[in-house]
């Protein structure tokens, strides 16, 4: 700005910037209000829509769909859900056929796509070692899935029931193949991956597979399942991302994008694995604006309508369980997609005189030689880099769910892939447990806190700093971001621990905003009964 100071502009832009931030904040309180935040909504809305062990496509149906049941599994599993996941997989289980096949919704023919979503279902359980009968209904339904591949590469469709996939592209016949090969026996792999690049070869011949014609909710099964096939088949995954970046274009300045080219209504199921498969593949600003838009729309109960506008005619008057599925998942997708690009900060070592790194400096002094530390949410373990020649004597291991950054992490310390909310490691293994910002990332915070709690021997320690509510309106944040009051965190430690403190820290070297940040401590009481079983811990990532 000509005539201005360097401090002027300075001051300037800080000013513009907390207008903005004010602006942002008055926005969302119009358009979204006070509600609990949309993954703890619809959580909630998905525990209680639940009838005898499944989901039906909306809430009041008496029959649970084998096909929704079964993809709603993986959602709750990544969000730290444990009882739910392996109760319906247990009823689809007893609901499968000799054959290895699922039934279609009416329970009485065939379906390949229900086939499909159980065969990915079991596929995760079993190799979370979860669920010991998983692994025989997952070869069972893939040895299924397989036998319909015919020799040219056609799907041999059942042609009796309703089943989905007669009527759906042809690109929803594709489900479930790329588990097909991932779980197959050594002997078998060759086998498998040859018959399922015929079919693939087969479709992407006869097919548009970037095809518009069906509506949103039905063709996003098929692009999904053309992106899972991306390393069988890289021609698979083109025409997944061609697809993608043509909707992308079409988008709305609303964030909202058409059910399909003939008409102007929006399918929210369509519009919430859209977003999902739009951060997978980078298209990230689509995928903001989308659960934007889809923010806007979800009802107190936590649920969406299934579809909204002129001449809606996907459950418009009724909550539809898919969408909650799919923004569920579109919501663990973003916070994954934000961290594809780490911050600068994120891979600096905290100054000496930081608050923050002197809270975690005072905890491991107070530690025995040969303790163990658990960093979660480590990012590229800048903390970790601190402590490792400051404390040699104690054991590291550094927790992140992003591969990227797990390989910044020092040799010196473990490094394990692993998400917050449903943490690979063994029940009180740790003397001391630390998270620092990253429980503002944890879509259900109070899961995250338990986890934090059961990696953590009775008498250790466990220690969280995240950033205060009361700043959060002056604040740039990503749109998913939790900050909490003193309170909150408080009463999830002290479910698990005693001698509960929090204090405030200020931020930055110079102490430039006090209060920005709290530190919650706690000491671990033995813990009356185990929590969620957890998984295998995965290796360092390459």
């Amino acid at each position: 700005m000509p005539g201005l100071s360097r401090a002027a502009v300075v001051q300037f832009a800080r000013l513009r910037s907390a207008v903005a931030r004010r602006v942002r904040h008055g926005w969302r309180m119009l358009t979204v209000g006070s509600r609990p935040p949309l993954v703890e909504a619809a959580l909630d809305w998905l525990r209680a829509a639940a009838v005898s062990d499944g989901l039906a496509p909306t809430r009041g149906g008496a029959v649970p769909c084998p096909g929704l049941t079964a993809a709603t599994i993986p959602t709750l599993w990544s969000l730290g859900e444990t009882e739910l996941p392996l109760r319906w997989a247990a009823r689809l289980i007893r609901l499968q056929n000799s054959d290895g096949s699922l039934p279609d919704a009416g329970l009485l023919h065939p379906s390949l796509f229900n086939t499909a979503q159980a065969a990915k279902a079991f596929a995760l359980l079993d190799d979370a070692g979860a669920l010991p009968e998983a692994a025989r209904a997952r070869r069972k339904a893939c040895d299924f899935l397989a036998s319909r591949i015919g020799t040219d590469g056609a799907l041999r469709i059942p042609t009796s029931g309703g089943s989905f996939e007669r009527w759906a592209p042809a690109t929803v016949g594709l489900t479930g193949l790329a588990t097909v090969v991932e779980s197959a026996e050594p002997r078998q792999i060759e086998t498998r991956r040859r018959a399922v690049l015929r079919a693939v070869d087969f479709l992407l011949r006869t097919t548009d597979a970037a095809h518009h014609a069906a509506s949103l909710h039905v063709t996003m099964h098929g692009i999904e399942a053309l992106l899972d096939l991306e390393e069988i088949d890289p021609r698979a995954g083109a025409a997944a991302r061609k697809f993608l970046e043509q909707t992308a274009n079409r988008q709305s300045h609303d964030g909202s994008v058409p059910a399909d080219l003939e008409h102007t209504w929006i399918s929210s199921a369509g519009l919430a694995h859209l977003a999902a498969m739009w951060f997978q593949t980078g298209h990230k600003a689509a995928g903001d604006r989308a659960v934007a838009c889809l923010a806007t729309h979800q009802n107190d109960d936590g649920a969406w309508t299934g579809s909204w506008g002129k001449g809606a005619a996907y459950f418009p008057r009724s909550p539809s369980a898919w969408t909650v599925k799919y923004a569920l998942d579109a919501s663990v997708a973003q916070v994954a997609a934000a961290f594809d690009i780490a911050a600068p900060s994120l891979l600096e070592t905290p100054s000496s005189d930081d608050a923050r790194l002197r809270a975690v400096v005072d905890l491991a002094a107070k530690l025995p030689d040969e303790a163990e530390l658990a960093d979660v949410g480590c990012g590229s373990g800048r903390y970790l880099a601190y402590l490792a020649p400051c404390f040699p004597q104690l054991k590291l291991t550094g927790v992140d769910p992003s591969p990227r950054l797990l390989q910044q992490v020092p040799a010196s310390s473990a490094a394990v892939l692993g998400n917050a909310l449903r943490l690979p490691l063994g029940d009180a293994r740790y003397d001391a447990a630390i998270c620092i910002e990253a429980l503002e990332h944890a879509l259900t915070p109070e899961r995250a806190v338990a986890e934090l709690c059961r990696i953590v021997r009775p008498g250790g320690r466990v220690l969280i700093i995240d950033k205060a509510a009361r700043h959060l309106s002056l604040s740039l944040h990503e749109p998913w971001e939790r900050w909490f009051t003193p309170e909150s965190v408080s009463g999830w430690l002290a479910k698990h621990c005693d001698e509960v403190t929090c204090t405030e820290l200020s931020a930055g070297p110079q102490q430039r905003t006090p209060g920005l940040f709290l530190c919650w401590q706690g000491v671990r009481r033995a813990p009356i009964a185990s929590a969620a079983e957890p998984i295998p811990p995965q290796r360092r990532a390459a």
